[in-house]
């Protein structure tokens, strides 16, 4: 790519996708991952570090262990799936909070009555 830095890179996961959300915790892993990452960042190869899918005691283990608080969580966030515990702990703790899939995930099997009149509102 020829780049001297990348404005953003983020941990896309605290656990693997076999793992997601079971319930299991990976801080080890995540800290590892983490603290390459807070590397690349005071070199100036990177220009903002976060995370993407953290719960809130995913993050605090980055902000117990860490060094660089992470600058942005990427998290499900949409009309039907608002996460407001988390986006109001981010908030508190100065983490910028940025929604994936914000219209929500639509398919044909996804036609609730509040998600239709959304839509046919616009």
């Amino acid at each position: 790519m020829e780049l001297d830095y990348i404005d953003l890179m983020i941990i896309h996961s605290p656990q693997s996708w076999n793992d997601f959300r079971n319930g299991e915790h990976f801080f080890e892993g995540d800290l590892a991952a983490w603290q390459a990452l807070e590397e690349a960042y005071r070199v100036g190869k990177l220009r903002a570090i976060g995370v993407s899918n953290f719960a809130q005691v995913d993050i605090e283990n980055l902000l117990k262990n860490g060094t660089v608080k992470p600058m942005v969580n990427q998290i499900l966030t949409h009309i039907g799936h608002t996460p407001s515990d988390l986006i109001s702990y981010c908030q508190e703790n100065e983490i910028l909070v940025e929604a994936y899939s914000p219209v929500a995930r639509c398919s044909s099997s996804n036609s609730s009555s509040y998600l239709t009149h959304f839509y046919r509102s616009f």
